[in-house]
């Protein structure tokens, strides 16, 4: 079911060095998921043994240790031609580099007459656009789709090179909406959301939705907030963008389950923590109705600052699950179960303000004071507001993260009369980490938005321009050509590489800041599902003095492009034919535009 897999396209790659003696290394120049091609020439029985890998060492030498057990290895043996062509198959490669060796022999340079890499995929067909003044910006861009092409072959791979290389649900729910448009991804995602359903019901939980799909790996024993919530989550952005209602109807039955498994009365309390296994109500936030998920597992992987509690994410993505089915209840007639999972939604939406969300529209979890005093680096922001601080068993002071805010505020789990606050409280979290992100994986992907919704555009592009590490770009000024599985995979200032048993270079989860270069920089986002009518409502700051692009709908593409000079933002769009688009400038003017090309200037 859905696109075949097919190459898509050839790297020629170019001799790096011969280290160590008699291993030749080549770089296609591209990480990328695939094989090679090697023609070479040589006496029949002579072997050739081609290893892989995504970085080398400064010396030239292929980096592996981060294949962890995967052998990544093929072995060609000679027939004697003058020219000989190897294309490996039924495998395929997570690599960037090809070395060349002798297998039980040595061989010469001269043998090899050409490698390259062909980058196989089951999505070929590009629909969105993206550039801008900002050349990084440009290459991150480029890495966000070549890691989605990649890791999209036969399941959306977590990583394409060690041994792993499973359908991470987390993983996929936070790069659902960017993979979107970037790619036409409908198909493949078709096909895998039948994966996931099969998991469900092979998993035998209750409803639980286990870690990967397919079923299979390093899947926590009772499912987890943020990651089986990709039942959810992914289903719907499939239909926001594609407007195909069979989407809903297919995965209504493992929507409804999960969202029954998480609101079931095993897994809620009022906010009890546990702590080595024990529940310890007194360091605990509780709320005064029992919609807090019970500790979990996963949280925010990876993230810079690990104070956001599993439960705080679970339960905010818990919310989130519950309103995602409310509304596809609606659509889909289903009046019963609509009201049901709205007054869940409200249940959960009133405990989470119980427990995290204070009077001043700050949040804040276990043993949280107030203090004059810096605890947690620049505290004190530059508008002069106390940050707040959180306080565990160890007494090690925390300040509420990015995550937690960027969670709060996508889902619409604060009060509107408290965001005005919440907006200052969120800066702060930006700026006492001066100016960086230090978000994982459940809040990579609402960390800009969420800044959008609050009015904080300028941080949200500040956060992108950012170049020292933790940063999208600090991997592009450092030679990547896909996305990090950490912020520090490597470390350019060192020259060293991050932990060997999680490091993957071609990992897609960050490049969910994807997403927001359309929704809000070019402002391309839907009204009507499937794009029948949208908002253009773009957005300029940072240091970009351009931006242009386009998606590619359902009924035909939609350009957007804008130009910053000599004191005026001129703008140019193309609405498609039997569609509306609702123009927002950012002087604040609105127009209503039907099929065609516009032209619109204003002083800024």
């Amino acid at each position: 079911k859905g696109n075949t897999a097919k190459i898509i396209k050839n790297f020629v790659g170019k001799f790096v060095c011969e280290n160590p003696k008699n291993h030749f290394v080549y770089d296609v120049g591209q990480n990328m998921v695939g094989t090679i091609k090697l023609k070479v020439k040589g006496q029949c029985g002579q072997s050739i043994k081609i290893r892989y890998g995504e970085m080398t060492h400064k010396d030239g030498c292929i980096y592996i240790k981060n294949l962890r057990s995967a052998a990544n290895t093929d072995i060609y043996t000679l027939c004697g031609r003058d020219t000989e062509e190897f294309i490996p198959t039924f495998t395929s490669h997570g690599f960037r580099y090809a070395e060349i060796s002798g297998n039980g022999c040595d061989i010469s340079k001269d043998m090899i007459i050409s490698v390259d890499g062909l980058a196989i995929s089951n999505i070929d067909i590009v629909t969105g656009e993206f550039e801008c003044s900002n050349p990084l910006i440009n290459r991150l861009q480029h890495n966000i789709r070549w890691g989605e092409i990649g890791n999209f072959l036969l399941i959306p791979t977590d990583c394409p090179q060690r041994n792993e290389r499973m359908g991470w649900t987390g993983d996929m729910q936070v790069f659902a909406k960017t993979g979107a448009y970037n790619m036409n991804i409908k198909s493949f995602i078709d096909k895998w959301l039948d994966d996931l359903i099969d998991a469900q019901t092979m998993y035998n939980k209750n409803g639980a939705v286990p870690d990967t799909a397919p079923l299979g790996g390093d899947n926590r024993i009772d499912g987890c907030g943020g990651w089986g919530d990709a039942a959810t989550i992914v289903p719907w952005e499939m239909y926001e963008t594609y407007g195909d209602i069979r989407i809903l109807k297919k995965c209504y039955d493992m929507m409804k389950k999960w969202v029954e498994y998480q609101s079931s009365t095993d897994r809620r309390n009022y906010g009890v923590r546990t702590v080595d296994g024990k529940e310890v109500p007194e360091q605990s936030d509780l709320a005064t109705i029992p919609y807090i998920q019970v500790q979990q597992c996963r949280g925010d992987h990876l993230t810079y600052d690990n104070s956001t509690p599993y439960i705080y994410s679970a339960t905010a993505y818990a919310a989130h699950s519950a309103d995602i089915l409310r509304r596809t209840a609606s659509i889909l007639g289903k009046t019963d179960d609509e009201k049901r999972y709205t007054e869940l939604f409200e249940n959960i939406k009133r405990a989470f303000n119980d427990a995290w969300v204070n009077d001043d529209g700050s949040v804040s979890y276990y043993g949280e004071v107030s203090s004059q005093t810096a605890h947690c680096g620049e505290s004190v922001a530059l508008d002069g507001s106390v940050t707040r601080y959180t306080y565990y068993a160890d007494n090690t002071p925390h300040c509420p993260s990015q995550t937690a805010y960027a969670l709060a505020v996508d889902f619409d789990l604060i009060p509107k009369d408290k965001l005005k606050n919440t907006r200052k409280y969120f800066k702060n979290s930006i700026l006492r980490n001066n100016g960086k992100l230090t978000v994982g994986f459940l809040g990579i992907s609402h960390l800009a938005p969420a800044l959008s919704k609050v009015g904080l555009d300028d941080v949200a592009f500040k956060l992108l321009e950012q170049e020292d590490n933790p940063s999208w770009l600090y991997s592009v000024k450092n030679g990547a050509t896909t996305i990090w599985e950490r912020w520090n995979s490597y470390i350019a200032e060192t020259g060293t590489f991050g932990d060997v048993s999680m490091n993957s270079f071609n990992h897609y989860s960050y490049g969910a800041i994807g997403q927001w270069f359309f929704t809000d920089i070019l402002g391309i986002r839907p009204v009507e599902f499937g794009y029948k009518s949208f908002m253009l409502s773009p957005k300029f700051g940072g240091g970009l003095t351009y931006a242009k692009g386009s998606f590619t709908s359902p009924y035909g593409k939609i350009s957007s492009a804008w130009k910053l000079h000599d004191g005026k933002f001129t703008y140019d769009c193309t609405v498609p034919t039997n569609t509306t688009a609702t123009l927002k400038l950012p002087n604040g003017d609105i127009h209503t535009l039907v099929g065609g090309s516009y032209h619109f200037e204003i002083n800024v």
